[in-house]
């Protein structure tokens, strides 16, 4: 496809064929090919409407396994919500989060609000953001690991900055997400540039 054309699909290069998709035009990211940004191509999310989702088992099961998470991103924004902007994750069907990575969640919910980056898995918001990067430099471009190991958690960024906590395991997962929470609406969108995400079970 040719740069700044919105894209229905994200394809899953592993054999799984979990591709991320969205069939909604006015809801699909834009496609933005390497000569438009230092030879970096990337998907472009305007932090109002646009999300890729499927809802495979495979997926909508990681917060009840160890998996890991890796994304680099650019954000556009700081500002923090009470969710913050979703990079990619996990949400039950009424559209609370229960794993992932975000940016800018607030304290409200244990998280590091304007400038941090959060990797989550708890089946409640009581401190779902506590394990995060604090300052974390958001509207550069962004490399996060984020690792769930039974219940041990551990995020890492592309600075050496970690943090560390205790996830609980959750079996409510009905979406797995790229840009935003969706259910019958989507919230917490991501404003900004996403060049990569891999999620691997273990």
């Amino acid at each position: 496809i040719g740069s700044s054309q919105p894209i229905n699909a994200w394809r899953d290069l592993s054999d799984n064929n979990n591709n991320v998709t969205q069939t909604n035009a006015s809801n699909q990211p834009i496609w933005i090919s390497g000569t438009a940004n230092r030879g970096r191509p990337y998907l472009g999310f305007n932090g109002s409407t646009s999300c890729l989702f499927n809802n495979a088992s495979g997926l909508i099961s990681l917060p009840n396994e160890s998996y890991t998470m890796f994304a680099v991103f650019e954000s556009d924004i700081t500002t923090h919500e009470e969710y913050g902007q979703v990079i990619t994750g996990i949400n039950k069907s009424d559209g609370t989060p229960i794993g992932g990575v975000n940016i800018n969640p607030l304290a409200t919910h244990g998280g590091g609000g304007t400038d941090s980056v959060s990797f989550y898995n708890k089946n409640t918001l009581t401190n779902l953001y506590e394990n995060h990067i604090s300052t974390a430099g958001v509207t550069d471009p962004k490399i996060i690991v984020g690792r769930k190991n039974g219940t041990a958690l551990d995020i890492i960024d592309e600075n050496g900055s970690t943090d560390t906590s205790t996830g609980i395991n959750s079996t409510d997962g009905a979406y797995f997400t790229i840009g935003a929470l969706v259910n019958s609406t989507i919230d917490a969108e991501f404003d900004g540039k996403i060049y990569e995400v891999i999620v691997v079970g273990e």
